[in-house]
């Protein structure tokens, strides 16, 4: 099953990878340089802070994770304002030569997971890169609090350590990009091309942050069912799971 499963992630990638870059690319944008197009990611300063009022409830998905629930207008206001308003979506666009829908958000803490409890799925903790999508998926990565030492942000290999690690080469030794969580940087990456994994935090209070999903698409927008997608795990295969969610023009 598990070999079955790869080969449908696989003609997946493949295919739409092929109908982004053909329909969706802005060619005029292909000459930019950009980090994410090189290594896979790229971390910007952004001195812009994601509005956040009053969640509506939170769920403990584990003992190591708490999610927290925002309210569907605050959250449709929000990523207007972020993306907008602060000229975040120009931004990734002149980057990466496409525009998005925003189809997916999850506002969360981890907390420090102990060393006999290192070795379970308990939230992306391990190596792996997201094979249910396209290649030009993209994530952003927002802080919402700093640690002390800025520790337990997300690991990250780049192009040509993750060809290394699919060789079975890579030792873990190697110097890699660890994101130090401050409050005044965000972090762009394609899930689909780099494996990584979620760091963990050494001091008690954890790290906060925001996940966004953006899927190539024609114009910026944002997908009308973020709110109720917040109660699920992150869609996967989004032309299959996003096909009949209507969008907002950002």
């Amino acid at each position: 099953m598990l070999k079955i499963y790869s080969l449908v992630c696989l003609i997946y990638n493949k295919f739409f990878s092929a109908l982004e870059s053909f329909f969706f690319f802005k060619l005029d944008n292909k000459q930019n340089f950009s980090n994410i197009l090189v290594n896979g990611y790229e971390l910007l300063e952004f001195k812009a802070k994601y509005p956040i009022k009053i969640t509506e409830r939170k769920i403990n998905l584990n003992p190591y994770m708490t999610k927290y629930i925002l309210k569907e207008n605050d959250i449709i206001d929000s990523l207007k304002y972020f993306f907008n308003s602060c000229n975040l979506r120009h931004i990734i666009t002149k980057k990466t030569g496409y525009n998005y829908s925003i189809d997916y958000l999850i506002y969360y803490t981890t907390l420090p997971v102990p060393e006999f409890d290192k070795n379970k799925d308990l939230y992306a903790n391990k190596w792996h890169y997201d094979k249910p999508f396209s290649q030009h998926t993209l994530k952003v990565i927002i802080p919402m609090n700093e640690t002390e030492n800025y520790n337990g942000g997300i690991e990250i290999l780049n192009f040509e350590q993750t060809k290394i690690f699919k060789e079975g080469n890579f030792t873990g030794n190697e110097k890699y990009f660890k994101m130090k969580n401050k409050m005044d940087e965000i972090l762009l990456f394609l899930p689909n091309r780099c494996y990584h994994k979620a760091g963990n935090p050494h001091l008690k209070e954890g790290r906060t942050q925001i996940m966004i999903q953006l899927n190539p698409s024609k114009k910026w927008s944002i997908n009308k069912n973020i709110y109720k997608k917040q109660f699920h795990i992150e869609p996967k295969f989004p032309y299959f799971t996003y096909f009949f969610d209507s969008k907002i023009k950002l």
